[in-house]
């Protein structure tokens, strides 16, 4: 059992309360809990209704990369690297787009550009620093 419950409700950060067991402090908080509500709700009118979520995520898959794609690196921010496994080392690039950051094998055919090996997806922005605030 979790003793902060047992507690009289606090609003102040600094007590070292977590912010889902006490009140929110400020306007930044008071949004953030009233996004969570919100969300949670939805979910579970969804969930009740038996219906699939037609707005999330913000950005459809179809407009993001995806493994093995050849992309053009004339147009992206990179960044060379090499890849170390064992005795190997492989050259390879960091690009940044948009919205991700592509790990990149230099390609052997066509200059300018590159095979996507790796996607990750940018925390800024859009669906994704959304749910890193409500976290």
């Amino acid at each position: 059992m979790d003793v902060a419950v047992l507690l009289l409700p606090t609003e102040t950060p600094l007590t070292g309360i977590e912010f889902t067991r006490r009140l929110p402090c400020g306007k930044h908080e008071r949004t953030r809990k009233a996004l969570r509500v919100f969300f949670a709700v939805r979910q579970l009118y969804q969930r009740l209704t038996r219906t699939e979520d037609q707005q999330m995520p913000l950005t459809p898959p179809s407009n993001s990369s995806s493994h093995g794609d050849l992309v053009d690196l004339n147009d992206y921010d990179m960044l060379p690297c090499s890849v170390t496994i064992g005795d190997r080392s492989m050259r390879r690039f960091l690009v940044l787009t948009d919205m991700e950051l592509l790990l990149v094998e230099p390609g052997k055919h066509r200059l300018g550009c590159g095979v996507v090996l790796f996607i990750g997806f940018l925390q800024v922005g859009g669906t994704m620093m959304l749910l890193w605030l409500l976290w």
